[in-house]
C-alpha cells in the first residue's frame, strides 16, 4: 500500500483552513562529486509550507507558491506513522528539512526555510509531526448536534404521560422537531410544550 497519493485537482476545499503553515522554499538532490555524494539545490521560488485537515479528516502536507500559485504546488495526502519531517544538520548554508515517507527510501521532499525568526527550528519540526502523526480529532458540526437534540425530544415525547403532546404543536414546532430529527440546524426553533396542554382554551 502506497504510503501517500496525490491529492485530486478540483477536490472539496478545506472548510476549517490550515492547520499550522511556514514559509520555505523547495529543494531537490543532485548527484555530488562522488557516487557516495549528493548536493541540494534550493530553488528562488517564495513559498508557504502548510498542513491541513479536510472534512473527510485526511491530513494533507501540501507547499504552494507564494507568487504564482503554479502547477508547481504540491498537496499530498499523509497518513498517521507514514513519514517523518526532520532537519538537514549537515546543511551548513541554509535552514533545510525533508519530509521523508518510512516505506520509500527514495521518495524524498526537501525545503529550505524562508522565515527570518531564529530558533524556529525545533518547533517547527515538532509540530509538523505532530499533526501528520497524532491528527486532530474531528469537530462535531452543527448537524449533529441538532440532530441528538431532535432524538433527545422524541423520545421525551415517547416516554412521557402525554403522547397527545403532539396534538399541542403548531405546524411550524412540527415542521423544526423533524427537522432536528433529520440533522437540520434547528436555530430558529420556537419552544414545544411537551408536558401538558397549556395550548388548549378553557
Amino acid at each position: 500500500m502506497s504510503v501517500m497519493f496525490a491529492a485530486p485537482s478540483g477536490g472539496t476545499r478545506p472548510t476549517n483552513g490550515n492547520l499550522y503553515e511556514f514559509k520555505a522554499g523547495r529543494a531537490k538532490l543532485e548527484a555530488g562529486s562522488s557516487a557516495d555524494k549528493r548536493k541540494v539545490v534550493a530553488d528562488k521560488a517564495k513559498g508557504t509550507v502548510y498542513i491541513k485537515q479536510t472534512p473527510d479528516q485526511l491530513m494533507h502536507f501540501g507547499w504552494k507558491n507564494r507568487e504564482t500559485g503554479g502547477s508547481d504546488d504540491i498537496d499530498l495526502i499523509v497518513f498517521p506513522g507514514d513519514t517523518e519531517f526532520v532537519k538537514i544538520k549537515e546543511c551548513s548554508d541554509a535552514r533545510m528539512f525533508m519530509l521523508k515517507f518510512k516505506n520509500t527510501s527514495d521518495d524524498r521532499r526537501l525545503f529550505w526555510l524562508q522565515e527570518n525568526v531564529k530558533d524556529k527550528d525545533e518547533e517547527i519540526v515538532k509540530k509538523v509531526n505532530d499533526f501528520l502523526n497524532n491528527p486532530p480529532p474531528q469537530r462535531t458540526g452543527a448537524r449533529g448536534g441538532a440532530s441528538e437534540r431532535g432524538n433527545a425530544l422524541l423520545a421525551s415525547l415517547n416516554g412521557g404521560d402525554d403522547i397527545g403532546a403532539l396534538g399541542n404543536m403548531d405546524q411550524n414546532q412540527l415542521m423544526q422537531l423533524f427537522s432536528l430529527m433529520q440533522g437540520g440546524n434547528g436555530s430558529e426553533m420556537l419552544p414545544l410544550s411537551l408536558g401538558g396542554r397549556g395550548n388548549e382554551k378553557e
